[in-house]
């Protein structure tokens, strides 16, 4: 393995442990949802819509299936691909 392949190998494992804690802290209502979805940040901006949803409170994988289905998104679309009009979107099928 290549110096930058280690750099990049180490940079993509910091990604997934610091994504999986904010998910956990997303399930728990700790994190404004709507917030992350209309501007998220650097360590969101690569998730699948899927996953951002599963970790939503409240959601677990039918309302994402369904939410999915109605913002007519594909679900490994990733969140910083997303137009910002698709994001207020989505913002609005979340539940409360």
């Amino acid at each position: 393995m290549t110096e930058q392949q280690g750099r990049a190998l180490e940079r993509a494992n910091a990604v997934r442990a610091i994504r999986a804690e904010r998910k956990v802290e997303m399930k728990s209502g700790k994190l404004d949802i709507t917030g992350l979805l209309l501007d998220p940040p650097w360590w969101a901006e690569g998730m699948k819509a899927t996953d951002f949803l599963l970790a939503c409170p409240k959601v677990g994988p039918i309302k994402t299936g369904r939410i999915i289905g109605a913002a007519k998104v594909r679900p490994t679309d990733r969140l910083g691909k997303m137009p910002l009009t698709t994001r207020c979107y989505l913002c609005t099928l979340l539940p409360r």
